[in-house]
């Protein structure tokens, strides 16, 4: 049996249940564009997982190639889209318009994110081949700790 396609029609799949939503969801238009075009970009993260975690049959043999494929950003953003409505379609209310306070931004989940994602191709580098990668001198501590702090946001000074 071919299987070479199958990747493919998944995908196709989440994109039919995303234009379900953005045809039931009228009102949510703007939420469900936004949804999709933040998680879209996270179809990058299959360069983690290709081929060491699995080998996905793709069109034009990109994975095989580029280590990402169409399909990884079609079901990205068809997920992204149906997470960010599916909860305020079935309840039907918008649970967004409930807040009354100013949104509080929360900056910790992305620096996590950042720091994951630089230490988990070196930490797997690392169990393969059997080195010593990790920094083990003050001097590399230092170094290391120099080059995240530029990542982190930095709060004005009061005035």
């Amino acid at each position: 049996m071919n299987y070479h396609f199958a990747y493919l029609v998944g995908a196709l799949l989440f994109d039919a249940a995303w234009l379900a939503c953005y045809l039931i969801g009228k009102g949510y238009h703007p939420q469900i564009i936004w949804g999709t075009a933040i998680t879209t970009p996270l179809a990058l993260t299959s360069f983690l997982f290709v081929p060491q975690y699995w080998t996905p049959p793709s069109l034009f043999d990109l994975d095989a190639r580029f280590r990402v494929g169409i399909e990884d950003f079609l079901w990205a953003g068809a997920v992204g889209g149906i997470a960010s409505v599916v909860g305020e379609i079935f309840l039907k209310e918008k649970l967004a318009a409930g807040r009354k306070e100013q949104r509080k931004k929360h900056y910790a989940p992305f620096i996590v994110m950042l720091v994951v994602f630089l230490i988990l191709p070196r930490g797997a580098q690392c169990a393969t081949r059997s080195l010593r990668c990790w920094p083990t001198t003050p001097m590399k501590m230092q170094e290391l700790a120099a080059d995240l702090s530029t990542w982190i946001p930095r709060k004005p000074a009061a005035v």
